[in-house]
């Protein structure tokens, strides 16, 4: 899957999350730049990344998720591993 690709399916998220068809998603976007993106708003969005991409974020892929770039490098690399047979992701 492209990393574009991505990026819309994780800003398709964003703004079913916060209930916001127009939020402008980028990769630069943080918690930081959205009204009402806490921490209990930040675990329902990586557990809708997990249910929608079959991916599995560790402790370690949470805390280093620090904008939306950066969810998106999760996600890529966990798709990698599927995709070459690697380990459970």
């Amino acid at each position: 899957m492209e990393r574009n690709e991505i990026l819309e399916r994780i800003a398709g998220i964003c703004r079913d999350i916060f209930e916001d068809d127009g939020l402008e998603v980028t990769e630069e976007t943080s918690a930081s730049d959205i009204n009402g993106w806490d921490s209990l708003v930040n675990m329902s969005i990586i557990n809708e990344i997990e249910k929608r991409f079959a991916v599995e974020f560790s402790l370690e892929d949470m805390q280093n998720s620090k904008n939306i770039g950066k969810l998106v490098d999760v996600v890529s690399m966990h798709l990698e591993k599927k995709k070459a047979g690697g380990e459970h992701c």
